[in-house]
């Protein structure tokens, strides 16, 4: 938007000299004169001084086109809060004068006082004969900076009313009625961004963090998987896709973004990334790739968590020694997790290893989840 403050002036300046002077006093207009002949040399110090000077020695003829004037050249200085002050001054005195409002939205907005920008921007749109969407733009934007975000909400739901609303007007409607809890508003923008704007990915992006916001994951999972058909997914992006789709219970589609995010030599992986992509194969029963993708992932770096899932993996296949093996390695990594001195219990009960049994199952009824599962396993050693 602050490229937006020197386009205005230039406009302002073509537009204020063909205007009405016949109202203002001779005083006033010979300075008015004056400081135009000051401004055309770049001399705006020395026109805002001789516009002051008539201002203070003559103020019976305070004109809105003198404060107009005088607002300029100390913008032109960047006296942006005394620009301000004269601006708002002129729109006193003449509150149909567009270039004014438009002004005095322009400094207010540099100088942060929001609220008075939004409802100078806002004015300023009202007044135009020919619509200027943009305007009420910025008054909604203005609006949401100054913490008014209801007020902000109105402006901008009454500009993307119109036939095509810009991309970054819905966008900024979204995150509008975000902030003030209108769920139900920001849903049907999303889909009007969608609907209007169908190859853009960025409306699919929106729609996804959205639902996932909403904690809707199939829907989110469907806009990601439309935005990767419009534009190739980034690693975090298939990252997430691969959370959304693990979430929503479609593990085998899920692991197929991990192994892709995964498979990016740009940004090593971490055991985490490993752990789901490892999960989601498992709960899609595609044990043999969750164990290699665990045993790859071990190489790298191990973890207790890794040894743990890949004793989970071992047990589902029935090869207990192998499980055995990973829970025991989980427990030398962090011997606090409960569960894993269970399971390697569990394990060495089933290759005969009744001595380590008993150790880890002494262990694991140290754990207040765990403490019934081991009594009961050791009762059952104590009758073998």
């Amino acid at each position: 938007m602050k490229k937006l403050f020197a386009f205005l002036f230039m406009l302002i300046a073509v537009a204020v000299v063909a205007d009405d002077m016949s109202s203002v006093q001779s005083k006033a207009r010979r300075a008015i004169f004056r400081s135009q002949q000051l401004s055309e040399v770049d001399n705006w110090a020395g026109s805002a001084e001789m516009l002051q000077e008539c201002l203070t020695d003559y103020p019976d003829q305070d004109h809105y086109l003198l404060r107009f004037y005088l607002a300029n050249s100390l913008a032109k200085c960047d006296s942006l809060h005394s620009a301000a002050i004269h601006y708002q001054k002129t729109v006193e005195l003449n509150p149909e004068f567009i270039n004014g409002w438009l002004n005095l939205a322009e400094t207010s907005y540099a100088t942060e006082n929001y609220s008075t920008a939004a409802n100078a921007f806002e004015k300023g749109f009202r007044l135009q004969e020919i619509p200027a969407p943009h305007l009420l733009y910025y008054a909604g934007v203005c609006s949401s900076l100054a913490g008014e975000n209801s007020a902000a909400l109105k402006l901008l739901q009454e500009l993307i009313a119109t036939d095509l609303p810009k991309p970054d007007w819905l966008q900024t409607t979204v995150a509008t009625a975000m902030e003030v809890d209108e769920i139900e508003i920001a849903q049907k923008t999303v889909n009007r961004f969608c609907e209007i704007y169908p190859d853009d990915p960025s409306a699919w992006l929106l729609a996804y963090q959205f639902y996932s916001a909403q904690q809707d994951f199939k829907q989110a999972a469907a806009a990601m998987t439309i935005r990767s058909y419009l534009q190739p997914l980034t690693r975090n992006e298939h990252l997430q896709l691969g959370d959304i789709l693990f979430a929503s219970g479609v593990p085998a589609e899920a692991a197929l973004h991990y192994e892709i995010a995964l498979s990016d030599a740009t940004e090593p992986a971490t055991p985490e990334q490993y752990e789901m992509l490892a999960s989601a194969l498992l709960s899609a029963q595609q044990t043999e790739k969750a164990a290699a993708a665990l045993l790859f992932a071990l190489e790298i770096k191990p973890t207790a968590r890794l040894w743990s899932l890949l004793g989970d993996v071992e047990y589902s296949r029935e090869k207990y020694q192998a499980a055995f093996n990973a829970f025991t390695s989980a427990t030398e990594l962090d011997p606090e997790q409960g569960r894993n001195w269970l399971m390697v219990g569990y394990c060495a009960m089933e290759t005969g290893k009744l001595a380590d049994a008993k150790t880890a199952l002494q262990r694991a009824k140290q754990f207040p989840n765990q403490k019934q599962n081991a009594n009961e396993l050791l009762q059952r050693l104590h009758q073998k």
